[in-house]
């Protein structure tokens, strides 16, 4: 069986946490844009960032679709905007 060698644009070297893996991102929305950092889990359907980020993204918190979330520790009650685009800022390594 031949091999192959897989190349990627972004590489980033993950420190071992606890709280699983984090990656620097740019989240942007109307016209604005703002530096976070996330965790990458793998099975969750939505990503959740705090109102501190909505609000420096000029979002409307209160006019999100309330969703429910089923954490580790529970419930978690949010507000979703599918308007809203998050990227990877890339590094050159």
């Amino acid at each position: 069986m031949a091999s192959k060698i897989i190349e990627f644009e972004v590489v980033f070297n993950y420190a071992d946490q606890e709280e699983g893996i984090e990656i620097p991102l740019v989240l942007n929305a109307n016209g604005r844009s703002t530096m976070t950092v996330g965790f990458v889990d793998t099975g969750c359907g939505a990503c959740l960032f705090s109102n501190e980020i909505g609000m420096d993204l000029g979002i409307d918190i209160e006019s999100g679709e309330l969703a429910i979330f089923q954490v580790r520790s529970g419930r978690l009650c949010s507000r979703i905007w599918p308007s809203c685009c998050a990227r990877v800022p890339r590094r050159r390594l």
